[in-house]
């Protein structure tokens, strides 16, 4: 760690879409507890600049509180100062998307960049609880396309580790409908919930199922993709619906997941906690026409939504700055 650096006048910008989580493929099963996967998206993204100030305090710029909070939080803990951070694009906590991820390890990686920290992002991103139990955030940060981790090893703790990092065709598109002021589980809330981890009852589908998933992105068979995305993540929300009081966390997302498969999406689900829920399509111009039926049907029954169509970005993260 080498703290307050001295070389003033630099500055690192960096962009990050988000990331959908796309379930678990494995629950208690010695000896690994979870497993899950999840994409990087293009949109939508975050913008964090960190430069290099004269002064030894920190200054932080960012759209809400609890963003100024982790930032302030994480430089704090490593005792970095003479540092400005701006943190801007699309922030929005606790909808299904990791922001504190994306947040915590765009932070990170400007300061690597800067030179103002000598330990790779990821490896001080755990010091903050990124990557404890689903590892997809931080791995689709770092290697972009679609992402699975190993889960995390019952004996040691382990983990979760990257199992497997794949592109995935340019011209699939993630149609993503987050329901306006609903909220998903906090970090807190969520807790006391994942650490009561138990065997699912339908183990072994789930892994005939992530076996068909992933075998599907080289091949380019968006159908069997999307039918065996659809299904595990079915199970995914059987097994925490005892939490959320279904498959979905709430009413707007059942309704919005319905509306995306009635629209022509397949490989629909919810990320994480919700409430954002998504589906997959295999080309730009049908995930034009989805994003416009759902514009219309939220419309109609009442559910504000904002709808955003996205690629599956190739890179989880671009240094678009540095000075």
């Amino acid at each position: 760690m080498k703290g307050t650096s001295s070389g003033k006048g630099k500055e690192v910008i960096i962009t990050a879409g988000y990331r959908v989580h796309l379930g678990f493929y494995r629950f208690y099963d010695p000896p690994y507890v979870y497993g899950s996967l999840g994409v990087s998206l293009s949109n939508p993204k975050l913008t964090i600049s960190v430069s290099l100030k004269e002064h030894s305090g920190i200054q932080v710029s960012a759209p809400t509180e609890e963003s100024r909070g982790l930032i302030q939080r994480v430089l704090t803990s490593l005792n970095i100062s003479g540092v400005s951070v701006t943190l801007s694009g699309y922030v929005e906590h606790h909808v299904g998307l990791g922001s504190k991820t994306r947040i915590t390890m765009a932070l990170l990686r400007a300061l690597e960049a800067l030179g103002i920290i000598n330990e790779p992002a990821d490896m001080l991103a755990r010091r903050f609880g990124i990557g404890s139990v689903s590892a997809v955030g931080m791995y689709s940060f770092l290697k972009g396309g679609f992402v699975a981790d190993t889960g995390r090893l019952v004996s040691s703790g382990e983990g979760p580790n990257l199992l497997l990092s794949l592109d995935v065709p340019r011209e699939w598109r993630v149609v993503l409908c987050i329901p306006q002021g609903r909220r998903g589980l906090s970090e807190k809330e969520e807790e006391p919930i994942l650490s009561e981890v138990r065997p699912h009852p339908k183990q072994d589908v789930l892994y005939a199922l992530f076996t068909r998933l992933v075998t599907a992105i080289p091949l380019r068979d968006y159908y069997s993709f999307a039918k065996a995305l659809t299904k595990l993540q079915v199970l995914t929300g059987e097994y925490f619906s005892e939490y959320q009081g279904g498959i979905f966390c709430c009413d707007e997302s059942k309704e919005l997941a319905e509306m995306l498969e009635k629209s022509g999406a397949l490989g629909v689900g919810q990320s994480s906690w919700g409430p954002a829920v998504y589906g997959f399509v295999d080309n730009v111009e049908k995930a034009r026409r989805v994003a416009s039926e759902i514009i219309k049907l939220s419309d109609e029954v009442g559910i504000r939504t904002n709808v955003i169509i996205s690629d599956i970005s190739a890179r989880g993260h671009q240094i678009v700055n540095k000075v």
